[in-house]
C-alpha cells in the first residue's frame, strides 16, 4: 500500500493580477486579472495528486462558495480531504499577487485571519491518523499551537516533517521550534530570519544552513530563485543551480510545487540530491504555466526535464539578488 502523505496548512483563492508593461508606481499600470484555487498546504497537495495516491488535506475554509468548492474542487482530483473543516461565520483566506510583465512577483498580500479562527483541539484531531509510515508536509499559516503540536508529535511518532515558512513573517513561529523537523525548505530571507544573518549570497545561503542544522533541523533546502538551491544536512553543504528558464509566463506556486516534487522524491526512498531534482522540474513546469499549479504535469514529463536539464555547482560566491 502506498504510504501516505498529509498536508497541513493553508488553502485560499489566489488573485493574480499581471501588468502588460513595466509597472509604473503612482499611476494606473494596465494588467490582467485571474483567479484560482491556491494556499501553500492545498497547492502542495494537488501537485502530489497528480503524481501518488493516499494525499491527505487538513486545512480550514470559510462557509462560503469559495471555500466549499475549493474543498469539493481538490476532492475530485482524489485528495482525502476528512480532516478539514469548514468554519462557520469565517470567510475563506484570499493571496493577492501583483505580477510584472515578465511573469515576476512585485507585491503580494495575504487576508489569512481566518486561520487564527481555527478550533485548536478539533483541528488537532485529525493528527492522530498519522502513523510512522507517512510523510508530513506543514506550512506556517497556523497559529503557533497548532505547528508546536504537529512538530511535537511528529517527533513522538518518528514522522518525516517537512516545513515551508512561506514568508519572513511567519516564520518567526517557527522560532524555537526547530528541533525534530525532517526537511525546511525556506528562501533566503525566511533563512535569514530564522538563522538570524543577513544572506546575500550563495555562501551565506550555505552558513545558513549550518546555522539551521544546528538549531535541529535534519535537512535545509534553501530555495534561491533563478539562482537554484543550497542543500544542507550532515553529509553535504552544496550549492546546485540550474539553467535560466526564458519562457516563465508567472512564478506563483512555484515554491509549493518544489517542495511537493522534494516530497513525492522522499515518499520514493530517493536521495535528498535526487528529490530536489524533482522538485526543480516541478518547479519549472510551474513557472511556464499560467495556474497556480500545471495541470495534469506527469511524472514521465519530470524525468524528461531532469534528463535534460544541465546543473551548475560553481558559483558559491556570487549575489543570489
Amino acid at each position: 500500500m502506498t504510504k501516505k502523505i498529509f498536508c497541513i496548512g493553508g488553502a485560499a483563492l489566489d488573485r493574480k493580477l499581471q501588468t502588460f508593461q513595466p509597472l509604473t508606481h503612482n499611476t494606473s499600470n494596465p494588467a490582467s486579472t485571474s483567479a484560482h484555487f491556491g494556499g501553500v498546504a492545498r497547492n502542495v497537495a494537488e501537485n502530489l495528486a497528480n503524481w501518488a495516491s493516499n494525499i491527505y488535506l487538513h486545512t480550514v475554509v470559510g462557509e462560503d462558495d469559495d471555500g466549499v468548492q475549493m474543498l469539493s474542487s481538490i476532492k475530485q482530483k482524489g485528495v482525502d480531504i476528512t480532516h478539514s473543516i469548514i468554519l462557520k461565520g469565517a470567510r475563506t483566506a484570499n493571496y493577492y499577487a501583483v505580477l510584472d510583465h515578465m511573469g515576476e512577483l512585485y507585491l503580494s498580500l495575504a487576508d489569512m485571519a481566518i486561520f487564527d479562527q481555527v478550533p485548536v483541539s478539533r483541528f488537532t484531531q485529525g493528527f492522530n491518523v498519522w502513523d510512522a509510515d507517512s510523510t508530513l508536509f506543514m506550512d506556517t499559516n497556523l497559529n503557533e499551537e497548532i505547528l508546536q503540536t504537529a512538530i511535537t508529535m511528529a517527533q513522538e511518532k518518528n514522522i518525516r516533517l517537512c516545513v515551508d515558512p512561506v514568508s519572513a513573517i511567519k516564520a518567526k513561529k517557527l522560532s524555537g521550534h526547530l528541533n525534530g523537523i525532517y526537511l525546511l525548505k525556506p528562501n533566503p530571507m525566511e533563512a535569514s530570519v530564522l538563522a538570524d544573518i543577513s544572506i546575500e549570497t550563495i555562501d551565506d545561503a550555505l552558513r545558513a544552513g549550518q546555522i539551521l542544522l544546528k538549531k535541529g533541523v535534519e535537512n535545509v533546502v534553501i530555495t534561491l530563485g533563478k539562482a537554484g538551491y543550497v542543500i544542507t544536512n550532515n553529509e553535504m553543504n552544496e550549492y546546485i543551480g540550474i539553467e535560466a528558464i526564458h519562457d516563465v509566463m508567472n512564478v506563483n506556486g512555484a515554491g509549493d510545487a518544489f517542495m511537493a516534487g522534494i516530497i513525492y522524491g522522499i515518499q520514493q526512498a530517493f536521495p535528498l540530491t535526487e528529490a530536489c531534482l524533482w522538485g526543480a522540474a516541478a518547479a519549472a513546469f510551474t513557472v511556464s504555466s499560467p495556474d497556480t499549479v500545471a495541470a495534469n504535469l506527469t511524472l514521465s514529463q519530470l524525468q524528461s526535464f531532469i534528463h535534460n536539464q544541465k546543473f551548475i555547482t560553481e558559483q558559491q560566491h556570487a549575489s543570489i539578488f
